[in-house]
C-alpha cells in the first residue's frame, strides 16, 4: 500500500493542470487499460499481466478496476481464454486480429466487433508501444497519437491497433509528415514526466515533434540523448517510478539504465572470468576482468591496482575518462582490442545517459521537484539486430560511435500502479566478440536482479509486487516489456 499512498502524494505535489488542458499521462498515473498481443514471445508477459491485474482488482473499487485488451489470433484464442481467471473475465477483452486490407472487409469488422483470422506470419509485429501514445484531449476524452503509416499494407497487430481503439471510442490522430522506416515506430520514444512534460529521444522525427507540440505546447516537449542505444527510444533509458522514502519530497524517482554500474558489478563478481575460455579462439576468446581493468587504466590514467569496484569510484573514473584517446590495435592481428571497444562504449553510453538525467532533473525541478532522485538499473551492453559489431576491420570512428543494445533491459519495465513488471532474459546472447551462453549469463543476471530488486524495495515497492518476466524472445529484437505493451492511464 506504500506505493498507492505515494500516488496520492504525487498527485498533490506535482504541478496543477487546467482540467481542460491536453495531457500525456506519466507512469505515476493510475492504470485504466493494458493493451498487449498474445503470441509465443509474449506468452509469459501476458500471463504475468493477468496475475498482477487480477490481484489488484480484488482490492480496487469497482470504478477503479484495471481493464485489459489482448490482441490474439484465432489459433491462440482458446489457449489464452483458458488462462484468464474467472474473477477477471469481465474486465478482459480478447480481440481477434486481422490481415484483411480491403475497405469493405474493414467496415464489416468494425460493425461486427470481430476481426478476421490472421494470415500465417502476420502476427510478427507485436511492439504495441511503438504504434503511438495515449493522451487526454481538451474534452477530457482518451485520445491516441498514431505513429504508423495508416496506409501500411502490412496488416498486423500494429496496424490493427487504431481500429481496436476506435471501437472503444478512443480518438486516433494520425501523424502528418514524412514516414520513414525507422520513424514509423516512435511510440516508444515518447514518455512523460510526472509534471506533464513530454520527453523524446535524440532522433525523434521533426514532424512528429510538431504534432506533440500542437497537443501540449512547444514548451512542454523536450529532447534527451538516446543515440547510445541501437533503437534510440527513451523507454529503454529513462522511466519514472514512485519513491516512498521519507527524504524524497517529490515522491518519485527516475530509473536510468546504467551500463557503468553493470560493468562494475560484472567485474566485481568476476563474471567475465567465468566465461568458457575453450569455446572461442583467437580474436573471439573471452576477455578477462584484468584486461578490462587494463583498458580502463589506459583511458583514465588510473593504475589498475587503484581501481575500486564502488559506484563512487566508477563515477570518478567516468570523469577522468579520455574519450579522445585512440583505440589500441590487436598485437599482431587485425582490428582493435575488443576490451578497448567494450570499455569505450560503456563509458560513452553512460556519459550520454547522465546528460539525459541532467536534462530531466532540470525540467522536473521547474515542475516542483527540487532534487530528482535516481535509481540505477544495472545493464551490460551488447550488439543487437540493428548493429553490426562483428570483430572485423572497421574504422575507429565506426567502433566508437556504433550504438549499443541494452542487455537485461530492466529500464524497459511496465508500472501498473503499485506493481512493476520487469523484463528478464535467460537467452544466449552476445557481448562484443564473445558468445555468452544462458548458463553463464544467468550468474550475472541473477546478481543484477538481486541488486535492482533491493533498490526497488528501498523506495517502497513490496517484494511481492516486483515481478520479473522472461522476455528472452523479445530481447532478440532489442525490446522488452514496455515495448510490447501500451497502457491507457487515467488523467489526474
Amino acid at each position: 500500500m506504500k506505493v498507492f499512498n505515494s500516488l496520492i502524494l504525487v498527485l498533490a505535489t506535482t504541478l496543477a493542470f487546467e482540467s481542460k488542458a491536453q495531457y500525456f499521462p506519466s507512469n505515476l498515473d493510475p492504470v485504466h487499460t493494458v493493451y498487449v498481443v498474445y503470441n509465443l514471445n509474449n506468452k509469459a508477459l501476458v500471463e504475468k499481466y493477468l496475475q498482477v491485474i487480477d490481484s489488484q482488482n480484488k482490492v480496487l473499487p469497482p470504478d477503479q478496476k484495471i481493464k485489459m485488451t489482448i490482441l490474439v489470433s484465432n489459433e491462440d484464442f482458446a489457449q489464452i481464454d483458458k488462462k484468464i481467471p474467472a474473477s477477471l473475465k469481465s474486465n478482459v477483452t480478447l480481440v481477434k486480429e486481422s490481415s484483411a486490407t480491403q475497405p469493405q472487409v474493414l467496415q464489416q469488422e468494425a460493425s461486427s466487433g470481430e476481426f478476421a483470422e490472421e494470415d500465417s506470419g502476420s502476427n510478427n509485429e507485436d511492439w504495441l508501444q511503438d504504434v503511438g501514445e495515449f493522451f487526454w484531449s481538451t474534452d477530457n476524452k482518451p485520445s491516441f497519437v498514431y505513429m504508423k503509416d495508416p496506409e501500411d499494407v502490412i496488416q498486423n497487430s500494429m496496424t490493427n491497433f487504431p481500429r481496436i481503439l476506435a471501437q472503444k471510442q478512443i480518438q486516433t490522430i494520425p501523424v502528418v509528415g514524412e514516414l520513414l522506416e525507422m520513424d514509423s515506430i516512435e511510440g516508444g520514444n515518447i514518455e512523460a514526466t510526472p509534471g506533464g512534460t513530454v520527453y523524446v529521444g535524440s532522433e525523434f522525427n521533426a514532424a512528429y515533434r510538431k504534432k506533440l507540440e500542437s497537443i501540449v505546447g512547444a514548451k512542454k516537449v523536450i529532447q534527451v540523448p538516446t543515440l547510445h542505444s541501437s533503437v534510440a527510444h527513451v523507454d529503454e533509458s529513462y522511466q519514472f517510478i514512485f519513491d516512498n522514502r521519507a527524504e524524497n519530497s517529490c515522491k518519485y524517482a527516475l530509473v536510468k539504465t546504467d551500463f557503468l554500474d553493470g560493468l562494475r558489478i560484472a567485474m566485481a563478481f568476476e563474471f567475465f572470468d567465468s566465461i568458457d575460455e575453450n569455446r572461442d579462439t583467437g580474436v573471439m576468446r573471452p576477455v578477462k576482468t584484468n584486461e578490462y581493468l587494463d583498458s580502463i587504466s589506459y583511458f583514465t590514467g588510473v593504475k589498475k591496482e587503484d581501481i575500486k569496484f564502488t559506484n563512487t569510484d566508477f563515477l570518478e573514473l567516468l570523469r577522468k575518462f579520455n574519450f579522445k584517446k585512440a583505440l589500441r590495435p590487436f598485437p599482431s592481428l587485425f582490428g582493435f582490442r575488443k576490451e578497448d571497444i567494450y570499455v569505450y562504449k560503456v563509458f560513452s553510453a553512460q556519459k550520454s545517459i547522465i546528460e539525459g538525467v541532467r536534462l530531466l532533473a532540470e525540467r522536473t525541478k521547474q515542475e516542483g521537484c527540487a532534487d530528482l532522485k535516481q535509481i540505477s538499473a544495472p545493464a551490460l551492453w551488447t550488439y543487437g539486430v540493428f548493429t553490426n559489431m562483428a570483430p572485423i576491420m572497421e574504422s575507429e570512428e565506426v567502433y566508437k560511435t556504433t550504438p549499443v543494445s541494452n542487455l537485461t533491459a530492466f529500464t524497459n519495465f511496465v508500472l501498473l500502479n503499485n506493481a512493476i513488471v520487469i523484463p528478464d532474459t535467460k537467452a544466449a546472447t552476445q557481448l562484443y566478440g564473445q558468445t555468452i551462453e544462458q548458463s553463464e549469463f544467468q550468474k550475472i543476471g541473477a546478481k543484477f536482479k538481486e541488486i535492482f530488486k533491493e533498490r526497488l524495495t528501498k523506495v517502497g515497492f513490496e517484494a511481492n509486487n516486483i515481478h520479473f518476466v522472461d522476455m528472452a524472445g523479445s530481447l532478440l529484437g532489442d525490446g522488452a516489456a514496455h515495448c510490447k505493451t501500451n497502457v491507457l492511464r487515467k488523467r489526474k
